[in-house]
């Protein structure tokens, strides 16, 4: 039963109902005791048993709009998260207020900007509870009041009030003075003082003349609540978009809601496993799915929800709370209740910068530089007050004002503008009817009494009648949508520039592009699929992955092939890109700094190429906000939207699946049912009259055991290899050979290793390896350039070398001695390379000019992998190789061009790449990466750019116009031609029609003369 379950719920190899009833038909004619081989009816009663006893609860809902559509309660995926021991271990719920590094959303200022009492409000220490905002005492002796539970470089603490205490008159006094208190110090709580009969009075607080408001506030309303139990509160990013319910290129829409538990490290954020699916809907819009999901989390704070803690193995509740909005750019638009479109003049979603050209032309320089740089930011307050505005005016039938407010403000909510419709129709009605019944006293007759209906019929209607993001405490849309990268650079900036570059090619040079990307040496690069060939011919029709793998590569092919102007493009948004995919932030301040000159590097490379670009695109000027996200959401990869976009998959197989009567609720049974099967094969708990259960040992041990299982349930696991570790070659290529004399040599001149090598006798057989695992997990392929490090004698940024593994040797006794890498010593250059602003690493032999034997280093002091380009641009590399093509896995007589890389020692370190982006950056002087302004005198320039934007736009409108007028003449041309000749077809219709008839006559006279 448990192998046919599973095999019904993996996600992404959905089986119809033919399928499995095939497949278990088969299954048990074959089997040796079918018996044991359920039915379809079977497997389905034992799986609707299950549903009922573990999986998420699906329910039905009804937008304020009228719409119906079912959902997956957000609570109970919560409490199956908590309650499954993979994922509970990992649960962080305290903010980090010193971290060493920003990689989490704890690390982050965003769970800090909520109301204090939305966070995790309590601590336990043995069986006391200690609450905020009630009164504790210390150890030492000391009362204070916790008002925040956070931890501090990792220590658990709580920011505290402190308080004095006079003890002839058993009276504390309040102070406004703040300290920090380690948790492990508080002994007794409020609760204990209080049932101890030892709590003292308030005699007076430092902010008010009473000492009511802090005595009142004990205890702690949410230990009600808590009920005995422990309360924290839960994050979660809410992903919302519109998606394809058919696999074929045929547009099915829905609007799908899903979620990421935000308290769980952003490393295993990035696996499918972890997504939460919420919705979906061909009706429903976004906004009524989130009311749904705003009524549920809203509803966790009067009513906490249980659930059983797996790694505290008790009973616990929680809060939610919504720390981001992550969606592509026309959804996160609609989060803010802004006005979408290509074209619209207050085109930004967090700020209120605007295309329109201001009609005093000294204030245009300023109007064109401030596209460059954040405006005034857009306040909640201000759409909520905007979208009120635009109702009153609905109400007041000033339909034409209504659109001005809009374009005034940028503001257009999509709940609202249905409820604006609906207005205007009602008073159309009720215009009507009172010019029926004009003695009616029911019906308005006056525009006042008529816009007073109006509103207390709107007042009447259920619902917000506007977007549901606008009225979530805690959550500002405007603040809490996050520059998405993988819509915003590798969707819109790598694009545009890609568009840019073989807009301009002929098949020539297309061709040798190709040719040049092909050579590029991959390793050290996280790119998993690399085709040259394919990118180039279908340029017009890539993806994410694709604009990925040429930002980190493409600068260096494309020497003669693009316009300085372009190249300067090409390297600003490489070395941009590399610094946003960072995964953790060591320095936020230089982070940040160096963010904003890159960003401003950018925009001022693309003004070069084209002035009005900052102008027609959007997500150029977004790039203007990323460095203050970085504080509050942490790194900007960590809101990329990719791992949703690929759960897609799953959802659109779910969707061809349904029978379509009800998908919305199809879908979210299917995934619901998805959701428990992972929780019960992981070890996840549930309660059986009351008592925490889980699946026997060999169930946990399926998904543990076996890899495949792992991989299609999207689910991969911490990979524990060793540092150091080699991998031999096979055996047939390799045997076990005893070392040559040139490489004993080499191996007996490393004293770090000779103590281990002597007590070796020395026929001791080796093999050769093919790769070696560095310290930092990345398999070092023959061939790679590694940093190492762990030798006293060892210090790569003062040495300024890097190192080029030539061969690797592995003991066929691994437990005497380690591998052994011998490798080949590069120094880094002090100075960047002119072309690419990159650095160069030059041979030692070619640096010093004398012989050199290859230096051997042990392999577990490999630090990390570096990728690293042959400098083909100096060096003059051309395409004069051939290879044959393989074709259906064989070579076929056709051949293909191959760049042929001239053999000398320059090499340049590629700093456009992703992978180790971070490490090198430290492991090398900082002169050699810190990004260097491209415009010193960018305000002058500015205004010099905004003249060239002025003319081309002039030019352009000229064009336009000369165009349109050229496209008027054709087409009255067209149109005269078409005329004239509609008028010949019609004459010679005439004609021939007359001469039928002459030969009609002629016809009837022979005849005639032939009767007589």
């Amino acid at each position: 039963m448990l192998l046919a379950d599973l095999m019904d719920n993996f996600p992404r190899l959905r089986l119809s109902e033919a399928h499995m009833e095939l497949i278990l038909y088969m299954w048990a004619r074959t089997a040796r005791h079918p018996s044991r081989i359920p039915s379809l009816r079977e497997l389905r009663k034992f799986q609707k048993s299950l549903q009922a006893r573990v999986s998420t609860q699906t329910r039905e809902c009804r937008s304020e709009l009228g719409n119906v559509f079912f959902a997956n309660d957000v609570r109970t995926t919560l409490a199956l998260d908590m309650a499954n021991p993979q994922v509970a271990q990992h649960v962080v719920v305290y903010p980090e207020l010193k971290p060493s590094s920003i990689t989490n959303a704890w690390e982050t200022s965003r769970w800090l900007e909520l109301p204090l009492d939305q966070l995790t409000p309590m601590v336990r220490i043995g069986a006391h509870d200690f609450f905020v905002n009630e009164l504790a005492l210390l150890e030492t002796g000391d009362f204070v009041i916790p008002y925040l539970w956070a931890t501090y470089a990792g220590v658990l603490s709580a920011l505290c009030r402190k308080c004095t205490y006079n003890e002839t008159t058993n009276m504390i006094t309040v102070l406004e003075k703040t300290s920090r208190v380690e948790a492990a110090l508080f002994v007794r709580s409020f609760v204990d003082l209080e049932n101890g009969e030892e709590l003292p009075m308030f005699e007076r607080a430092y902010d008010t003349d009473s000492h009511e408001n802090f005595r009142t506030a004990m205890p702690n309303p949410l230990r009600a609540k808590a009920n005995g139990e422990e309360l924290f509160t839960l994050f979660l990013n809410a992903w919302v978009d519109d998606v394809s319910g058919n696999v074929s290129k045929q547009w099915n829409k829905h609007w799908n809601v899903c979620f990421e538990n935000a308290c769980l490290p952003g490393v295993l954020l990035f696996q499918e496993y972890f997504v939460r699916f919420v919705s979906t809907s061909q009706n429903a819009t976004a906004p009524e799915q989130l009311a749904s999901l705003k009524e549920q989390v809203l509803s966790t704070h009067d009513n906490p929800y249980p659930c059983f803690h797996a790694g505290k193995q008790r009973s616990c509740k929680f809060r939610i709370a919504v720390q981001s909005l992550p969606a592509d750019n026309p959804q996160q638009s609609e989060h803010c209740s802004h006005t979408i479109g290509a074209r619209a003049h207050l085109y930004c979603r967090r700020c209120f910068n605007t295309r329109a050209m201001p009609e005093d032309d000294d204030e245009i320089a300023d109007w064109y530089a401030s596209h460059f740089m954040p405006g005034r930011p857009r306040t909640l307050e201000e759409t909520r007050e905007s979208v009120e505005y635009q109702l009153a005016l609905a109400c007041n039938s000033l339909t034409t004002d209504i659109e001005t407010e809009q374009k005034s403000t940028g503001v257009k909510d999509p709940i609202a503008a249905v409820w604006i419709e609906r207005i205007v129709q009602k008073a159309k009605d009720l215009t009507k009817a009172a010019a029926r019944s004009p003695d009616d006293p029911s019906l308005p007759h006056t525009p006042e009494d008529l816009a007073r209906y109006l509103k207390d019929w709107l007042d009447a209607q259920p619902g917000d009648h506007m977007n549901p993001l606008l009225n979530w405490s805690g959550l500002d849309p405007h603040s809490s949508t996050p520059v998405e990268i993988l819509h915003t650079i590798l969707l819109g900036l790598a694009k545009y520039i890609w568009h840019s570059l073989y807009s301009t090619w002929k098949p020539a040079q297309e061709a040798l592009f190709a040719t040049r990307l092909a050579s590029t040496d991959l390793n050290g690069l996280s790119i998993q699929s690399f085709r040259p060939q394919y990118m180039v011919q279908y340029k017009g029709a890539l993806i994410g992955r694709q604009f990925k793998a040429l930002t980190q590569t493409i600068v260096f092919h494309l020497h003669d092939l693009c316009t300085p102007e372009l190249f300067t493009l090409v390297k600003a948004c490489g070395e941009f890109s590399a610094v946003l995919w960072e995964d953790s932030i060591q320095d936020l301040s230089q982070h940040q700094a160096d963010l904003r000159v890159l960003i401003a590097n950018v925009l001022d490379a693309y003004g070069d190429v084209d002035p009005l670009r900052v102008l027609d695109k959007v997500k150029l000027h977004l790039l203007t906000h990323i460095p203050d996200d970085i504080p509050r959401f942490g790194p900007a990869v960590r809101s990329i939207t990719e791992i949703f976009e690929s759960f897609n998959a799953v959802f659109r197989m779910c969707s061809v699946l349904s029978n379509h009567h009800a998908p919305s609720l199809d879908i979210a049974l299917s995934i619901a049912d998805m959701d428990r099967m992972k929780h019960v094969i992981s070890g996840g708990y549930w309660m059986e009259n009351g008592v925490p259960t889980q699946a026997a040992e060999n169930v946990r041990r399926i998904l543990e055991d076996h890899p495949i299982i792992q991989k299609h349930l999207g689910w991969a696991p911490p990979v524990s290899t060793q540092p150091g570790t080699a991998k031999p070659l096979g055996l047939k290529s390799s045997p076990a050979r005893a070392l040559l004399p040139a490489e004993l040599e080499v191996l007996e001149k490393n004293f770090a290793l000779q103590t281990a090598f002597n007590a070796l006798p020395k026929d001791h057989l080796w093999r050769d390896g093919s790769s070696v695992v560095s310290n930092t997990g990345d398999v070092c392929k023959i061939g790679s350039f590694v940093f190492f490090g762990g030798r006293d004698d060892f210090d790569a940024q003062a040495r300024g070398v890097d190192t080029k593994i030539m061969a690797v040797y592995v003991p066929t006794n691994a437990v005497t001695i380690s591998p052994y890498v011998v490798i080949k010593e590069y120094r880094i250059s002090s100075e960047r390379h002119p072309h690419y602003d990159m650095p160069v690493l030059v041979s030692v032999l070619a640096l010093f000019a004398f012989e050199s034997h290859p230096l051997n280093r042990a392999s577990q002091d490999i630090r990390f992998i570096v990728n690293v380009q042959h400098d083909c641009r100096s060096s003059g590399c051309a395409p004069s190789g051939t290879r044959l093509v393989r074709q259906e896995r064989t070579a076929s007589s056709k051949t293909v061009s191959v760049l042929e890389h001239v053999q000398n020692s320059r090499y340049i370190i590629n700093t456009h790449a992703f992978h180790n982006a971070a490490r090198l950056r430290r492991a090398i002087p900082r002169s050699l990466t810190v990004p260097i302004p491209l415009k010193m005198d960018r305000a002058d320039w500015l205004v010099s750019l905004s003249a060239r934007a002025q003319d081309q736009s002039v030019r352009k409108k000229e064009e336009a116009k000369k165009k349109a007028k050229a496209t008027r003449e054709r087409k009255k041309a067209e149109k005269a031609a078409r005329a004239e000749a509609l008028r010949q077809a019609q004459q010679q219709q005439v004609e021939d029609e007359a001469e039928d008839e002459g030969d009609d006559e002629e016809e009837q006279l022979d005849f005639g003369s032939g009767s007589e």
